[in-house]
């Protein structure tokens, strides 16, 4: 079957893959698409989040039954928007393994009892400016922000390979790039440098940038994508 976008009220909620097709959904809606076999090269990367989401999914079987209602609790009381723009509730397990996995992966030492305040931090304010030498960025962040002032929170910073500036939408492969800590005095901007040394870097793409606040206390704000063009086009 070819691509084709779906509406078909009996159909519209399925996801997932059947026979030849796979059904997903998208900003546009929900479409169908050939089903693709992936490949699995087992990069440094994936083996990182492998180990994250393990030490995560550890991490739970190991909380009390009072642990665990009380993620139950703030899960509940925490709707969020997914990339779609739906207000989602996460369950208990869910808002648990998302904080243990980022922070495992970040090494930051995973939250075990939950949060007590019922407000999600917002995307963090920050932007990213590319050097003439293409191997650094400046990334400039608010010292308003949540995770600044809070010992134990973090700025993270996430870069995707670069993509031709026609594409304005993107979602992985993302590589751990930057770990800014609250309480330590941090000054903007921060200096990072680029994962990927690939010559398209210098050849009229986009680089995209996922930004997370962290807070001691197990809240992860929802991410801020952005995508900065080099060479920087003109107004």
């Amino acid at each position: 079957m070819s691509h084709g976008m779906l509406d078909t009220p009996a159909i519209v909620q399925i996801a997932g893959s059947i026979g030849d097709d796979t059904y997903a959904r998208n900003p546009a809606g929900p479409y169908v698409r050939d089903r693709v076999t992936p490949t699995d090269p087992n990069t440094s990367i994936q083996q990182s989040v492998r180990t994250a989401m393990s030490n995560a999914s550890a991490a739970w079987a190991s909380c009390t039954e009072d642990q665990r209602e009380g993620w139950r609790v703030f899960a509940a009381n925490t709707p969020r928007l997914n990339r779609l723009g739906e207000t989602i509730t996460l369950t208990g397990q869910q808002a648990f393994l998302q904080q243990a996995h980022l922070r495992s992966l970040w090494f930051a030492g995973i939250v075990y009892d939950a949060p007590t305040t019922f407000e999600l931090p917002p995307p963090p304010r920050c932007e990213h400016e590319r050097n003439a030498l293409g191997s650094q960025y400046k990334l400039y962040f608010d010292d308003a922000d949540d995770w600044y002032a809070d010992s134990g929170g973090y700025l993270i910073i996430q870069i995707g390979q670069a993509q031709l500036d026609t594409i304005n939408f993107y979602k992985h492969p993302m590589q751990s790039n930057l770990r800014l800590d609250g309480g330590t005095s941090e000054y903007s901007p921060a200096i990072g440098y680029y994962p990927f040394t690939s010559p398209k870097w210098f050849s009229n793409r986009n680089v995209w940038i996922r930004a997370r606040q962290m807070l001691s206390d197990g809240r992860v704000s929802s991410p801020r994508w952005f995508a900065s063009h080099w060479p920087r086009k003109l107004p």
